[in-house]
């Protein structure tokens, strides 16, 4: 054999959407690619590629030598479907959006690739699919990301008669209150209505078309009638209490009424209390406000039972 008659080397190729013979790669000089193992018709370097078996050769010192048989394959990948409009809430990333796809990858309007942990924000965005290891075209999707303001109402509100947090003065629609901002924040642990308030600050939040909002609105009270009542010097002892009664004490010499309350406003006993002694042997560890009336008046106070 002489070195004329010597074919060039190649091996099955693969290709994703298209390609032409230009594309084709194989080690040997003066290449020539053919449709057919012998005889046939050459392909120009600009002929675009198809699935099916090519064939080349080299040509050294103006002798063209036998044809070596290339496989090729031409993957087409479809563009993925996807809702062209879809809306969020502010909190939204990229993994919420929804499209059908395989190995899906999504794309901002500049044509930065994105991770799933990315923020959402109004504008398009654009996803593409790979199939065997071929990225196909893109599919546009245009996103609104709605944001909601926290309710509004004063910062500081006094009310006449001990209330419950339904009484707060707030505008606002679908409106959550909870005991910490942290709270209101995780959406966690909110206040029922019939929650009765205390001289301390609540949060509200509010949601609007399913989207609630990211900051709360922090409401300070002062109710008056309890004000008025801490002058008779209501005590509570021991408070944190590890026994099963507490001792209750005023300065007015009268039965007092008691209502205990969870921390989340859940009505847990009624009582009145006689001898000052409140039976609390039937209460769970935790945090409870006791609801106190004597002589038509009221206040209340915190209770902690380890």
């Amino acid at each position: 054999m002489t070195l004329n008659s010597i074919a060039p080397t190649a091996e099955s190729q693969i290709f994703c959407g298209s390609g032409t013979v230009a594309n084709l790669v194989a080690s040997g000089t003066a290449l020539k690619w053919y449709d057919a193992s012998t005889g046939g018709s050459t392909f120009a370097l600009t002929d675009p590629l198809t699935t099916g078996i090519y064939y080349v050769t080299q040509t050294i010192d103006g002798c063209e030598g036998p044809r070596t048989s290339v496989g090729v394959t031409v993957n087409t990948t479809q563009s993925p479907t996807a809702t062209s409009t879809q809306a969020f809430c502010a909190s939204a990333t990229v993994g919420n959006l929804v499209s059908n796809g395989t190995d899906l990858k999504w794309y901002n309007d500049v044509g930065t690739l994105l991770t799933l942990s990315s923020g959402l924000s109004s504008g398009t965005y654009f996803v593409s699919q790979t199939l065997n290891s071929c990225e196909g075209p893109r599919t546009s999707v245009a996103v609104t990301v709605n944001t909601t303001a926290a309710p509004t109402g004063a910062a500081t509100q006094s009310l006449s008669s001990l209330l419950t947090i339904s009484s707060i003065v707030v505008t606002g629609t679908n409106v959550v209150w909870y005991a910490s901002s942290a709270n209101a924040a995780a959406g966690t642990n909110p206040l029922p209505s019939t929650t009765p308030l205390t001289n301390t600050t609540y949060y509200a939040t509010q949601t609007v078309g399913g989207c609630t909002s990211a900051t709360s609105l922090s409401v300070t009270i002062t109710t008056l009638a309890n004000q008025g009542f801490e002058l008779d010097s209501i005590k509570i002892f021991p408070n944190p209490s590890t026994s099963n009664f507490i001792t209750i004490t005023s300065s007015i010499h009268e039965d007092i009424d008691i209502e205990v309350y969870d921390i989340f406003g859940k009505h847990i006993l009624s009582q009145k209390v006689i001898y000052n002694i409140l039976d609390v042997s039937d209460l769970h560890s935790g945090i409870y406000l006791l609801k106190i009336s004597q002589k038509e008046k009221t206040t209340t106070k915190k209770l902690i039972v380890k």
